[in-house]
């Protein structure tokens, strides 16, 4: 089964509202096609893997957090992001191109989601 999602409200996280706001209205695929529960870190300073120490280090300092969500790959929603919105898909390639390769979890409440027919 395949699936999307349609970002409905802002998403949470660490970028500028500005940016977050320009999820809104945009249909992102999703992989798995279901709501996952997964440790992430809460603003963009993890660049390598997170080793158990960097787990605990999160974990004590707040920046790890317990979230529920979609999983989209970046390089996907940052490209669908562009084709509306240039100047918030340069915002993450400019600020963070350390995220592209890797996977965005969108929170479940900014996201409704959007199954093909027949599924």
């Amino acid at each position: 089964m395949t699936g999307s999602v349609r970002i409905i409200g802002a998403p949470a996280g660490a970028a500028p509202l500005w940016v977050r706001e320009q999820w809104i209205g945009l249909e992102l695929p999703i992989d798995p096609p279901h709501v996952v529960e997964m440790r992430v870190w809460t603003d963009f300073s993890l660049k390598g893997p997170l080793t158990p120490w960097m787990a605990l280090l999160g974990w004590l300092t707040g920046k790890l957090s317990t979230w529920k969500g979609y999983v989209v790959d970046v390089d996907t929603a940052v490209s669908i992001l562009s084709i509306k919105h240039p100047e918030a898909a340069a915002w993450w390639r400019e600020n963070v191109p350390h995220l592209m390769g890797k996977t965005f979890i969108f929170d479940e409440p900014a996201c409704k989601p959007v199954w093909p027919e027949g599924d």
